[in-house]
């Protein structure tokens, strides 16, 4: 499982390394920044006391000038970095996830719950970019902040260091007690927010059945109690937040209200305990405090993210398998069609005492067809908008025509053998009607079978064969000279349709 994560975590960092190393130098600046504004408030405490040894205060004006000009330099550093790398990392994610998601199979897909995808596209993408992406830079400033706090407080008092670090037991042990806690919790709201999206999806996606049964209440009762089940999460997470927060609060008042009194008492015992140092050990306890109670919170949310993209790496490695053909703007030629037989139809009944087959490559029209059971794929390029078109949600920004020429292409970028078109023009002008039926005619190397009811002299004489079927059997077939010829039932239809 660690290996397919690293697939997908190896897209946060692909060709944004250099943003990447940017944002978390601004990150160890600011860190270091901070805790060089606590040294040079020490400083001027202490030369305002009088401490002997203290710097001046031309120094320290030039100093704090200096460190004020840093600020916004760091600042717009991060700026320039840390936002770019995010869009980039989360941008190659969905991408990454999107491409292996059209590897799967059309049978896999189709009996999978897509909500899985909607979710983990949409909102687990956010969870993740907030608590993988940007925790990261939290835990560096922390890390350096605690680091770097302990070693200042080393260098000014080791016997101040060791009774300060007595009262980090409190927030510690606060932090590791809510860190199992605060798991869970995130575990639920992703949950939840996942059950969220596939009842959401349900209900639209049945909406037409919803209103031919009168079924508004009962829709809205569903989709209120899934969003009532997702805030309910989402409100005891911030519960939980608010107790460890307090709790973690009230640890580290305490921690630094000890350490100042055990500093004064320092102080007052003449133990070398100057006023600045005093005052900048309250400061480095809280550079210290803070990542002690942030770091369960942070690794809980991490952990909650990496099961999110675990759990889109498994569903994504599974049924994988390429299928189709590319965009080739050309069609299989040479198809082999053996034993494909209009003898019985789809209850088993027989059509026509005819031994009718149908012959790889050619064209047929069947006239007269009507009831159900008539499969319909269709052929040819959609015209009128151009590739960046928006066609809408199922369709909804094209005209029944253009719905019609959707599906045409579809069928032939697919290459299938076998072309069955149930009234391909039905949704055309007269002028359109033509020009597609044109154009399936035109089609070689492939057997194409045409249900229409459009009898044009001038189509119908370009097929190799009619089949005129009555009473759900085929009555005769043959080219359109010969049923002419012949008067049958053709030609009775042919007849009344002039």
């Amino acid at each position: 499982m660690r290996a397919r994560r690293r697939e997908f975590t190896a897209q946060f960092y692909r060709g944004n390394r250099l943003r990447f190393a940017l944002a978390a130098l601004s990150t160890l600046l600011m860190a270091l920044l901070n805790l060089a504004l606590a040294w040079l408030l020490q400083q001027m405490l202490d030369s305002v006391s009088g401490v002997p040894g203290a710097m001046g205060l031309t120094e320290l004006a030039l100093l704090s000038a200096a460190a004020v000009a840093l600020v916004p330099a760091v600042k717009a550093l991060e700026l320039c970095s840390k936002p770019q790398f995010l869009r980039r990392a989360m941008e190659q994610y969905r991408c990454f996830a999107f491409q292996r998601l059209t590897q799967k199979s059309i049978a896999a897909f189709g009996t999978e719950n897509t909500a899985l995808y909607l979710s983990a596209l949409s909102n687990d993408a956010a969870t993740i970019e907030k608590s993988w992406l940007e925790t990261q830079f939290d835990l560096i400033l922390n890390a350096v902040s605690f680091a770097g706090a302990l070693a200042m407080m080393l260098a000014y008092s080791p016997a101040m260091t060791l009774i300060s670090c007595a009262f980090f037991l409190l927030p510690a042990g606060a932090a590791l007690a809510a860190g199992g806690r605060a798991e869970r919790a995130e575990a639920r709201v992703s949950e939840r927010s996942s059950a969220f999206v596939a009842a959401l999806k349900d209900c639209l996606s049945g909406f037409p059945v919803m209103k031919s049964f009168k079924a508004e209440a009962a829709i809205c009762g569903l989709f209120a109690g899934s969003c009532g089940e997702m805030e309910r999460a989402k409100c005891e997470k911030r519960r939980l937040m608010t107790v460890i927060g307090t709790l973690a609060g009230a640890a580290g008042v305490t921690a630094q209200l000890g350490t100042f009194l055990a500093g004064a008492w320092l102080a007052l015992s003449g133990r070398g305990i100057t006023p600045g140092v005093l005052i900048v050990f309250i400061d480095l306890t809280a550079s210290i405090i803070n990542p002690i109670r942030q770091l369960p919170e942070q690794l809980a949310a991490r952990r909650a993210a990496a099961a999110l993209i675990d759990r889109l790496a498994a569903a994504l490695g599974e049924n994988v398998r390429d299928e189709g053909g590319g965009l080739v703007g050309r069609l299989e030629r040479g198809i082999e069609l053996e034993g494909l037989s209009f003898s019985y139809g789809p209850g088993g009944e027989a059509l026509s005492g005819l031994d009718f087959r149908f012959e790889a490559g050619r064209s047929y029209a069947v006239v007269g067809a009507s009831g159900s059971g008539k499969s319909t794929l269709l052929a040819l390029l959609m015209a009128g908008h151009g590739a960046d078109y928006l066609c809408g949600e199922n369709g909804a920004g094209l005209s029944g025509g253009e719905k019609q020429r959707v599906s045409i292409a579809r069928s032939l970028l697919k290459r299938s053998q076998v072309l069955l078109v149930d009234e391909a023009t039905a949704a055309l002008d007269p002028a359109a009607a033509f020009q597609v039926s044109s154009a399936i005619l035109g089609l070689e190397g492939m057997t194409r079978i045409v249900v229409t009811h459009d009898l044009e002299p001038g189509l119908l004489g370009r097929y190799d064969c009619i089949l005129a079927m009555k009473g759900g059997r085929i009555a005769e077939y043959g080219s359109f000279a010969e049923l002419m010829e012949r008067r049958g039932c053709f030609y009775s239809l042919f007849t009344l349709s002039r």
